[in-house]
């Protein structure tokens, strides 16, 4: 895949399916406004294919969809005993989102390395960020899980 054919992906943004992944794990326009640092409009251009989405943000993007994922496991691996509907659910819908997170990664192998280089930076500042975040929850009385679990 050459650099103009990864631009070609990128600008249609429907078919990124980091996208489809974040809202399969309940990550709103607005978490991921929040995470890339930009406003909720810009994610729905982004979305809808209306602006091109900036391979550093694809790459950042794409690590906190894995990050999300490794979270949610973890919670349902330690509930125990749920309805086994409810599990189901779940399961299918992790591993939906699993499945999209895996072909994003492999069109993300086409960004320059730039941009994969710069997406993992932000990623490293966003994680730094967020468990700081956590510890402040933590030293506060409160547990922070609202936090850590929404991935934000």
């Amino acid at each position: 895949m050459t650099n103009s054919h990864w631009s070609v992906i990128v600008d249609a943004a429907e078919n990124l399916p980091v996208f489809d992944g974040m809202d399969k794990v309940g990550l709103t326009g607005r978490d991921i406004a929040d995470v890339v640092g930009v406003s909720p409009p810009t994610i729905s251009k982004w979305r809808k294919g209306k602006t091109r989405v900036p391979g550093d943000v694809v790459a950042l993007l794409t690590l906190v969809l894995g990050n999300r994922i490794e979270e949610l496991q973890n919670l349902f691996s330690g509930m125990g005993a749920v309805p086994g509907s409810w599990q189901f659910q779940a399961r299918a819908g992790l591993d939906a989102a699993l499945d999209d997170l895996q072909v994003q990664e492999r069109m993300n192998k086409a960004l320059p390395t730039k941009d994969r280089r710069e997406g993992s930076k932000r990623f490293r500042h966003w994680w730094v960020a967020k468990g700081k975040q956590a510890s402040g929850h933590l030293a506060s009385g409160t547990s922070g899980l609202e936090n850590r679990s929404s991935g934000i």
